[in-house]
């Protein structure tokens, strides 16, 4: 889709108006329907603790057990245990994000690529990231929480199995997300139906507001313009 970023930028809505229980209910339904993702996301640097202290419990219960490779084991689980500290951590910012935290919209893109990629795999969608790279500075909670609920809302109302496609435009201040939804041949589609409740445009609205991000609903998909930021000092 070929498209000049002016006139990409002049056609997206102001940053829409909530109120504050709004874009509170639209984050706590958000965060309700990334849990499963999220819950994973806590687990996987956790279980291969449990692994390898099971082959150390064996190893020390042998006559003769090699110093050297516990020593390895040792140093592995630490390492998984600091993955899983920082696990934590960025979890943790999902509740309560640290609203002056940065990251380059490259970084950010493809974190919740591999947050929700699987997911949306599983249910018949493909993540398609052509988002070209960039060093730019964006808040890293506007960015993720928005395009999060964006992926959520566009695909909670698809019934067929569908290509979720994303490119940027960058201006002088401002970088824009344009996702479309574009028809797939894949074989396998699972409409959504986990319990609670879907991701509502609306809800997508209020997040939009909160976070100063203009959005705007198209045909196939929708755009959505971050104000840069300066970049800090190391």
């Amino acid at each position: 889709m070929n498209i000049k970023f002016s006139e990409f930028l002049r056609s997206a809505t102001a940053a829409p108006s909530a109120t504050v229980q709004e874009a509170e209910a639209a984050r706590y339904a958000l965060i309700r329907r990334l849990s499963p993702v999220l819950r994973h996301q806590l687990v996987r640097y956790l279980q291969p603790i449990n692994m390898i202290y099971g082959v150390m419990d064996h190893r020390l219960s042998t006559p003769h057990p090699s110093l050297p490779t516990l020593q390895q084991d040792a140093s592995n689980i630490n390492k998984f245990a600091k993955a899983a500290m920082a696990q934590c951590m960025d979890i943790s910012n999902w509740l309560a994000p640290m609203g002056d935290s940065l990251v380059s919209a490259t970084q950010g893109v493809q974190e919740c690529m591999s947050l929700m990629g699987g997911y949306l795999n599983f249910k018949g969608f493909h993540l398609i990231n052509n988002v070209q790279r960039t060093d730019v500075q964006l808040r890293h909670d506007a960015l993720r929480s928005t395009l999060a609920a964006a992926l959520l809302v566009l695909t909670d109302e698809l019934t067929q199995p569908s290509d979720v496609v994303m490119d940027s435009y960058l201006d002088t201040d401002h970088f824009a997300l344009l996702i479309q939804i574009k028809s797939s041949d894949r074989a396998h589609c699972e409409p959504y139906d986990d319990g609670y409740r879907k991701l509502l445009w609306n809800d997508l609205r209020a997040i939009a507001a909160v976070q100063d991000v203009a959005l705007r609903l198209l045909e196939d998909g929708v755009s959505m313009s971050f104000a840069m930021e300066p970049s800090r000092p190391l």
